[in-house]
């Protein structure tokens, strides 16, 4: 409805909006929705114009995402993985993070466009590069919601309240973006229960598989927080 508002128009079919458009940003829930949208009998390639840009903020497999820009490019496109940070509070005021792989003289033409909707913006290379770096940047950044989870059930068993723990961490080298998105100043939308982690499991099912090299392979696995404090 807000797009609508603002004068969008919407269609079912990807190849029409495809050949509707100079830029075409996808945002799905993951690679296999990208290779949908892309591949499909209507999908994008079938009415994707000549010299049109795609660009990718989801987050993806990066294997995937060298076979999507590519299938891009040979259909006369071409192609951005512009990976986004942050939160949909951003995302509402234009202030999202993304990180951007591919051509960077094609970066440079579309910059002051991603600046519609993004704040910070990092160029990181080739082709790929955007989607390896988000995987990267959510293994970082959930690993340490897993630590303050952990640091807060202990706290909680040692009868210290989850408010002072937070103030404790505010107040010294435990602050960052992780204890203020969890901390008593978030948002109501944002605020994320503390808890322990599940042990890993092989089944975990949210998982998103990064390649790393010719030879290697890192799962980064996303558990539920239980057993709230």
């Amino acid at each position: 409805m807000l797009f609508r508002s603002a004068g969008a128009q919407s269609t079912d079919s990807c190849a029409t909006l495809a050949a509707k458009s100079d830029v075409l940003i996808l945002c799905v829930t993951a690679s296999p929705q990208v290779e949908d949208v892309i591949f499909r009998q209507d999908g994008v390639l079938t009415g994707l114009k000549r010299g049109a840009i795609v660009l990718d903020c989801t987050t993806a497999i990066p294997s995937s995402t060298l076979k999507v820009a590519q299938a891009v490019q040979d259909a006369g496109g071409r192609y951005l993985d512009t990976a986004m940070t942050r939160t949909s509070k951003e995302a509402e005021e234009g202030r999202l993070g993304l990180i951007v792989g591919g051509d960077e003289a094609l970066f440079k033409e579309v910059e002051p466009f991603l600046h519609c909707f993004a704040e910070s913006i990092s160029y990181t290379g080739p082709t790929g590069n955007g989607h390896k770096l988000k995987l990267l940047h959510n293994f970082v950044s959930l690993g340490f919601a897993a630590l303050l989870a952990e640091a807060a059930a202990c706290a909680g068993r040692a009868g210290v309240p989850p408010k002072v723990f937070l103030d404790v961490l505010e107040k010294g080298a435990g602050d960052g973006v992780s204890r203020r998105r969890i901390g008593h100043e978030a948002a109501p939308e944002q605020r994320v229960s503390l808890g322990i982690i599940d042990p890993i499991e092989p089944s975990a099912r949210n998982s998103q598989t990064l390649d790393v090299g010719r030879d290697r392979r890192q799962i980064i696995h996303v558990y539920r927080h239980r057993n709230s404090v």
